[in-house]
């Protein structure tokens, strides 16, 4: 039965204005949210600190144990959908959340994720990836599991000292309470901890970026068209901006400014792994 046009427009001025509270929540302090930001250690740059590593004998580390290590404490901010955690960047951490969840992020990553990704990155990005030998993975879980383990556990102690020097109430500060002091650059005071975290941020970025685009490349041995890759990365933004949306929304996070960055990081990487394996799925099923 069709409602009434006065109810109708009062439902509808409800709708719009639990919105409007939502979106103004989200968007609205434009201060706040660089403020955190600021405060957030770059996720992506922790790999930098392992790569000497990589220099050495391949069969002392696991490459992909050292990278996922060295990114998993960061994975407690996007199950929670907040910049907030209580066991992934302490010591029990490293046993209890980093070492387990690494293995399962190296699983889903080698067996449903890589191939697809590599399909579809930019062609000098693919190149390179090429240049990197396939492992069949669980064979080599089976047989490496101790040095993927201790791969692991060396790059989330990484992590975890790293982030520690931003952490007001970190170990390295009680032991080097100077770092904690205040430091003048350009007119602006910075708590030196917090100039040494985005110093080495952006040094670390730098430092990953410059690695891939330094290491040896391939001639791409399978690839898709231009088209399908734009298809790809439509399709995993979109489910990131929507999951973000959602999220907001639905009342998923309740700090909706501090949540934005790891919210849309979260919804990245759950995007990047649903067009994959929809991806994987029409590679290998192509007539289903």
């Amino acid at each position: 039965m069709p409602l009434p046009y006065s109810n109708l427009h009062s439902y509808s001025a409800l709708i719009m204005s639990r919105y409007a509270v939502h979106y103004s929540k989200l968007f609205s302090s434009y201060n706040s949210c660089y403020n955190f930001l600021t405060h957030m250690p770059f996720t992506a740059s922790h790999p930098a600190i392992i790569l000497p590593l990589l220099k050495l004998r391949s069969k002392w580390f696991s490459t992909t144990g050292l990278v996922v290590g060295s990114l998993s404490p960061d994975f407690e901010y996007f199950f929670r959908l907040e910049a907030y955690s209580e066991i992934s960047h302490t010591l029990r951490g490293i046993f209890l959340f980093n070492l387990p969840l690494s293995f399962v992020l190296a699983t889903i990553f080698h067996l449903y994720v890589r191939d697809e990704v590599v399909h579809h990155l930019p062609a000098f990005l693919q190149r390179r990836a090429y240049a990197v030998k396939p492992v069949r993975w669980m064979s080599y879980l089976k047989r490496n599991w101790l040095v993927f383990s201790v791969s692991a556990i060396i790059g989330a102690t990484s992590h975890v000292f790293w982030d520690d020097f931003t952490n007001v109430n970190g170990y390295v500060q009680r032991v080097l309470p100077i770092i904690q002091d205040g430091v003048n650059v350009f007119g602006k005071e910075f708590i030196i901890a917090r100039l040494i975290q985005h110093v080495s941020t952006i040094v670390g970025g730098l430092i990953v970026a410059a690695y891939i685009l330094s290491s040896a490349s391939k001639p791409v041995r399978y690839s898709v068209s231009r088209l399908q890759k734009v298809k790809f990365w439509t399709a995993v933004s979109v489910l990131s901006f929507s999951f973000l949306v959602f999220s907001a929304l639905t009342d998923l996070t309740t700090d909706y400014i501090k949540s934005l960055a790891v919210t849309l990081l979260s919804g990245l990487l759950l995007g990047t792994l649903f067009v994959s394996l929809v991806a994987r799925s029409r590679r290998l099923y192509p007539n289903t």
